[in-house]
């Protein structure tokens, strides 16, 4: 039986405290009505300050492993331009376009259009791209 439960107005998610301090879930995360980690809350990354310094760009199509550009980042967004004809592939140094055989290096496929959600990521530099062609381009949103 919860000994103390609480949901955060405009969020969704709850959490509830049992005997011994326990939380019923695995994971809890609560935000406030504008989609932010409110501070002071005791809960674990709470603390979350307004991002500043936005950056974004085109990177144009290679058919080589290209790192992306030396930008540090707390959360970075990746977009296949809609208007590209073949797929980008996104993954570490080295990374190789998809070719149906196992392996360790083929990159995250983006078809014309696709986008890779946000990742936690402290620099852009951390990924490299490769492309089918030179004509599909990466667009990249960045944030600190």
């Amino acid at each position: 039986m919860p000994v103390n439960s609480q949901i955060e107005e405009g969020s969704g998610s709850a959490s509830v405290a049992l005997p011994g301090g326990a939380f019923a879930a695995q994971a809890v995360v609560v935000v406030d009505p504008a989609g932010r980690l409110p501070g002071d809350t005791g809960y674990v990354g709470s603390a979350n300050p307004a991002y500043t310094v936005p950056v974004s760009g085109e990177l144009v199509g290679v058919t080589v492993a290209t790192p992306l550009p030396n930008i540090p980042c707390r959360l970075v967004r990746l977009k296949a331009e809609a208007a590209n004809t073949g797929k980008v592939y996104v993954g570490r140094a080295g990374v190789t376009v998809a070719n149906g055989t196992t392996n360790t290096t083929s990159g995250f496929q983006l078809y014309p259009g696709d986008d890779t959600g946000w990742l936690p990521l402290d620099n852009l530099n951390r990924l490299s791209r490769i492309c089918t062609d030179t004509t599909s381009h990466l667009t990249y949103l960045a944030v600190s």
